[in-house]
């Protein structure tokens, strides 16, 4: 059975992920925008560093609502063993913690 407090917490982190999958799609659109790289048929060192980014923040977050399902599903608290990024990490950890 699910208690309460890991209800509310998955529920704080599925919010703080909405707003983090805003900002990254915010990024992205800026990117898209800056498409110079298509013309080019390239990425400058920058715009490179940029698509990384923001290809493993939204590996990290989509992980993260993954743990938080399968955690709810099994009864259990987010006890993962795989490396989270820094700050992503940080978030999901403290609003699993109580």
């Amino acid at each position: 059975m699910i208690d309460s407090p890991n209800i509310i917490s998955g529920a704080r982190t599925v919010a703080h992920m909405a707003a983090h999958f805003e900002e990254l799609k915010e990024v992205s659109l800026k990117l898209n925008k800056q498409a110079a790289a298509s013309t080019r048929g390239y990425f400058t060192p920058s715009e490179d560093e940029e698509v990384r980014h923001l290809l493993v923040s939204y590996w990290q977050s989509r992980n993260a609502l993954y743990d938080l399902v399968i955690s709810l599903r099994d009864g259990n608290e987010m006890t993962s063993t795989r490396p989270r990024g820094d700050l992503l990490g940080s978030l999901c950890r403290g609003h699993t913690s109580g």
